[in-house]
């Protein structure tokens, strides 16, 4: 099994974090890769849904299983991209004095030969190394897109309620 990670720092309340990332109706338009949300099941901690993802222009689709505990929204694909035999993990929210913190946490198992036909056509990838590596460097750029996507928005939201504050006041 790989696992790859990485953490952003935000410059807003947990809570707030938390949700953006929970609120995956919200990431199309948000994200370049993010193209459509379909919820077929959600309450208070779960969530199915199928997300539509274009990652330098191969389109795909599959199942994602999300629950939330306490600070960790934990994912599983039940279906995930051909290229992948397995795919799971989980976003961590962590107050901080500043804010709070979001680590991206991946855990996956590759399919080899389609993650070896994927790396070469649509990742560019020339058979050299590991494949596990490339598509780990694939997810890893997707979750920094959202993440980043996240934090621009949260912070001009947080931006413009300091401004009608301001206004107000």
């Amino acid at each position: 099994m790989n696992t790859i990670g990485l953490d952003i720092a935000y410059p807003v309340p947990a809570a707030a974090v938390m949700e953006a990332f929970w609120r995956a109706e919200h990431w199309p338009g948000l994200t370049e890769h993010v193209t459509g949300i379909t919820f077929h099941y959600e309450d208070a901690q779960c969530q199915v849904l199928t997300m539509a993802v274009n990652s330098r222009g191969s389109h795909a689709s599959f199942q994602t299983m999300r629950c939330r505990q306490r600070n960790r929204i934990y994912y599983f694909q039940p279906t995930p991209p051909a290229f992948l035999r397995m795919h799971g993990g989980y976003w961590e929210i962590t107050p901080t004095e500043q804010g709070c913190k979001a680590v991206s946490h991946h855990e996956f198992v590759v399919n080899e030969d389609e993650a070896r036909h994927f790396a070469s056509t649509v990742l560019g990838w020339d058979g050299q190394g590991d494949v596990a590596e490339r598509i780990g460097e694939l997810l890893r750029a997707n979750s920094r897109q959202t993440m980043e996507a996240l934090r621009n928005a949260l912070a001009s939201a947080q931006a413009e309620s300091a401004a009608v504050a301001t206004d107000v006041a």
